[in-house]
């Protein structure tokens, strides 16, 4: 079998295989490029790191933005990843008849424990490919967070390291509005 005999899915056959059932939530695919990918396992680390980021996100929760944990957002027409953490603007209810969008996006955010290098590269890739300002990895393995901004093309412009004993600021629509410490979204004690 040849990559020429591979068939990509849009976004919109992606949404019909889940709306007809023929994917559901215990299946663990994200469509990425028009290919359904597993999405990896997640360890205890993972999940610690999930929770005390959605947690630290939320105490500098700002008015005209909410925060999600594991919600597909459309990036474009050929994928719908599932972010550990988004910033999204506006209320939860805003998207009760659409899906969210790049464009709604202020921070999107992976955790990395395995699969390091898909997340700094395909997964940066197509978040600056569509233009979502901020891209952070919790990065487990090296206790750090990266920090991706400026999109251009298929890449970000800038990228910043932060270690176990710096805050990171978040910033949305150019403004600053806190900061969290590293080690509040890392998993330990």
């Amino acid at each position: 079998m040849s990559v020429k005999h591979l068939y990509r899915l849009t976004v919109d056959q992606y949404d019909q295989l889940v709306e007809s059932g023929c994917i559901d939530e215990r299946d663990r695919v994200e469509l990425i490029d028009g290919f359904l990918l597993a999405m990896e396992e997640r360890s205890r680390l993972h999940i610690v790191a999930g929770k005390k980021s959605f947690e630290s996100f939320q105490r500098i929760a700002v008015p005209g933005w909410h925060v999600a944990r594991r919600d597909p957002v459309v990036v474009s027409d050929y994928s719908k990843p599932d972010p550990d953490l988004t910033v999204i603007r506006g209320q939860i209810r805003d998207y009760i008849e659409r899906d969210k969008s790049a464009a709604d996006i202020g921070v999107v955010l992976e955790i990395a424990d395995d699969g390091l290098y898909g997340h700094q590269r395909d997964l940066k890739r197509i978040y600056a490919a569509s233009r979502i300002p901020y891209y952070w990895i919790i990065n487990i393995v090296e206790s750090q967070v990266e920090v991706y901004s400026d999109p251009d093309g298929q890449d970000y412009r800038t990228a910043q390291v932060f270690t176990k004993d710096q805050e990171v600021p978040v910033i949305l629509d150019g403004a600053e509005v806190g900061r969290i410490r590293v080690v509040d979204l890392l998993p330990v004690l």
